[in-house]
């Protein structure tokens, strides 16, 4: 296998102050990471990780709290896109089937900030990571999801996040050569706190394992994305099953 030591390499996660984007942020930190953590609103959520994992490692993370409503808002990351590493761990979802009237505000939303938010991120990004020889993107598709998987309840995010299939795609075929993989990760229902008893519990009953997906699973599987070169232009379902 080809292995990388990821020790001292920059990243940033979007999104990586809970859920997923926490697990994520643990362990690319726990191995050595310069870290840049994005959190959306809950500064406490922010520190408490951030100041776990100084504890841990006796490095704290850079933390950036900013609410992305937006692609302007884009602006906050201006300063720490020299990374070799970047994940998108974030994405909001409305659940509006076809026919509700509101379609506008829908579909500029989805797209937006599941399809052309990641985009520009990338494309920020890219221009450090081919500089140094080596870049590492992990964004983060719908459950159980690839670019094929149809949606009646949220047909605009669904479409949207397929759309990072074909992004991803296009990285590996425009950059590999400048030591840039690209892939989606598609998780499951997976075990976060966000999340309560009752929707865990009907999780669990369509899951073909009759469980939840630790979150530290994704979490790995993150980290061993950014030590491989031959995995690029991938959209990799990691849902225990779920198809």
């Amino acid at each position: 296998m080809d292995t990388l030591n990821i020790d001292g390499r920059r990243a940033l996660i979007v999104g990586g102050s809970g859920g997923i984007g926490a697990a994520v942020s643990s362990v690319l930190h726990r191995a050595g990471a310069q870290t840049v953590i994005h959190g959306g609103h809950d500064r406490g959520r922010l520190d408490d990780l951030a100041d776990r994992l100084a504890r841990e490692t006796g490095s704290r993370p850079t933390t950036v709290l900013a609410a992305l409503e937006n692609t302007a808002d884009l602006e906050v990351f201006d300063a720490y896109t020299d990374v070799h590493i970047l994940v998108v761990a974030h994405g909001p979802i409305i659940w509006s089937s076809f026919g509700r009237g509101n379609e506008n505000d829908v579909w500029t939303r989805m797209v937006s900030m599941n399809l052309a938010m990641p985009g520009i991120l990338v494309e920020r990004c890219l221009p450090f990571m081919r500089s140094e020889g080596f870049g590492r993107i992990v964004l983060f598709g719908a459950s159980a999801g690839d670019e094929r998987r149809p949606s009646r309840q949220a047909p605009a995010y669904s479409a949207a996040k397929g759309g990072l299939s074909v992004l991803a795609r296009s990285v590996a075929r425009s950059h590999a050569s400048s030591g840039v993989t690209c892939n989606v990760v598609c998780p499951g229902y997976v075990d976060t706190e966000y999340l309560n008893e009752d929707a865990k519990d009907a999780c669990r009953r369509q899951s073909p394992t009759g469980r939840l997906t630790d979150v530290h699973d994704i979490g790995s599987l993150v980290y061993h994305l950014c030590g491989i070169s031959a995995v690029n232009g991938a959209t990799i379902n990691a849902s225990d099953g779920l198809v």
